[in-house]
């Protein structure tokens, strides 16, 4: 390429294309390596919710995506990193979005479960996972897609188990996936 035999327009934005991936990759493992404390206080779920679907909907019209909120009345609270656990809703919508090709619908709900819980379930109408791959998901290095890692739902997995929450996950294959954040509740 340097001396000039081969035209380099094609290779060009193969190139970009896997610096990025690099890029991506070799943060989420930085991020994964740092082992400093959660500066943790309490925030507004909804509030949380309300700035990363803000964040995301710009990729969400590119795509044609319908981002729906059912969020209750009520305001809840959770203690929380508040940039660890935004990441996670970040990477869950993200990754809702990559699985619809076109004109989907992803719903960011927000229910309560019991006095102690708060539930936040991100669901999307893409292809969704086989049930043998189910029990994958969240494993380093894992994925199911065609030019990911497998670290950010491992890194997902990872900050909710910080906050004392866990993740589950429903899938139906070409109807979509649920990805539901249990996350534990305190008062303002």
């Amino acid at each position: 390429m340097q001396a000039g035999v081969i035209d380099t327009r094609n290779y060009i934005n193969i190139m970009k294309n896997e610096i990025d991936r690099i890029e991506s990759i070799t943060s989420e493992l930085l991020f994964l390596g740092k082992r400093k404390g959660s500066q943790k206080s309490v925030h507004c779920i909804q509030k949380l919710l309300n700035e990363v679907i803000l964040l995301m909907q710009a990729e969400g019209l590119q795509r044609n995506i319908e981002i729906e909120k059912h969020f209750p009345a009520q305001s809840y609270f959770i203690k929380c990193d508040e940039s660890k656990i935004k990441q996670v809703f970040i990477n869950l919508i993200k990754n809702g979005m990559e699985a619809i090709d076109e004109n989907g619908k992803l719903s960011v709900a927000i229910s309560i479960q019991g006095s102690r819980h708060i539930v936040i379930s991100i669901t999307d109408t893409g292809c969704g996972i086989p049930k043998e791959k189910l029990n994958n998901i969240g494993q380093p290095f894992y994925t199911t897609k065609e030019n990911g890692n497998g670290l950010g739902l491992m890194l997902c997995y990872r900050i909710i188990d910080e906050h004392q929450g866990k993740i589950k996950i429903y899938s139906q294959v070409d109807e979509g996936t649920s990805f539901q954040i249990f996350l534990p509740r305190v008062k303002e």
